[in-house]
C-alpha cells in the first residue's frame, strides 16, 4: 500500500515544476512576440484599440496556450509523459488521459481569455460572440469538474488553497478599490478589469501555495 502511494508526491512535484517553467517561458515569449509585432507592424497596433487590461488578458491567454501545447505533446505516449514528470516508469493510460484532458482545458482557457478583447476589437457581432463564449464556458466547466474529480488529493488540495487565497486577497483588494472609487480617489473599473486581475492573482497565489507546500 505504501509503495503505490509514495510516487504520487514525486509526480505532483514534477508536474508543478513543469507548469512553473511554462509560466516563465510564456511571459518571456509574450514579451518577444509583442516587441516583434511593434517592430514589424507598429502602425497596425493602435487600430486594434486594445487597452492595458486587454494586453494582460492576451498575455495570460498566450501562456495558457503554450502550456496546453507542451502538455498535449508530452502526453503523446507513456515514455514521453514519464520524461516530463521525471519518473522512471512509463506513465499509465489514466495519467496520459488526465494530461490530455488538462491540455484541452488549458487551450479552452486560452480561447476564453482572448475572445472578449478580440471580439470587441474586430467588430464581430456582440451577441454571436457572447453565445460562442457561453458554449465554450459550459464545456470548460464540465471538463474542469471532471478533471477535479479525477486528480489525486494532493493536487486537489493545492487547487482549493489557491482558490481560497485568491478569493480572500481579491475580496480585500476589490473592496479597497471600490471604497476609494466611491470617495472619488480612484478611477472606476469594470467587470472585465476585475476578472483579468483575479486570473493573474490566481496564477500568482498558485505559485506561492505550491512553493510553501514544498511541491515546487
Amino acid at each position: 500500500m505504501t509503495a503505490s502511494v509514495a510516487p504520487r508526491p514525486s509526480r505532483a512535484r514534477a508536474l508543478i515544476r513543469f507548469a512553473l517553467t511554462l509560466l516563465v517561458f510564456g511571459v518571456a515569449g509574450y514579451g518577444v512576440g509583442y516587441l516583434a509585432a511593434d517592430v514589424v507592424a507598429p502602425d497596425q497596433l493602435p487600430a486594434l484599440d486594445l487597452g492595458w487590461i486587454d494586453a494582460v488578458a492576451l498575455m495570460l491567454a498566450l501562456m495558457l496556450a503554450v502550456a496546453s501545447i507542451a502538455v498535449i505533446w508530452a502526453a503523446r505516449n507513456g515514455r514521453a509523459m514519464s520524461r516530463m514528470l521525471k519518473t522512471e516508469e512509463p506513465a499509465g493510460r489514466a495519467e496520459i488521459a488526465d494530461a490530455r484532458l488538462q491540455g484541452i482545458i488549458l487551450i479552452l482557457s486560452a480561447v476564453l481569455m482572448s475572445l472578449p478583447p478580440v471580439i470587441a476589437a474586430t467588430g464581430v457581432e456582440p451577441l454571436l460572440g457572447l453565445i460562442a463564449i457561453g458554449v465554450l464556458l459550459v464545456a470548460h466547466c464540465i471538463l474542469n469538474w471532471r478533471l477535479f474529480r479525477r486528480c489525486d488529493e494532493l493536487l486537489r488540495r493545492t487547487m482549493l488553497e489557491s482558490c481560497a487565497a485568491t478569493f480572500a486577497i481579491g475580496q480585500l483588494a476589490l473592496f479597497g478599490w471600490a471604497a476609494a472609487g466611491r470617495l472619488g480617489l480612484a478611477p472606476p473599473i469594470d467587470a472585465w478589469d476585475v476578472y483579468v486581475v483575479l486570473m493573474g492573482l490566481y496564477l500568482l497565489t498558485a505559485v506561492i501555495v505550491t512553493t510553501r507546500r514544498g511541491l515546487a
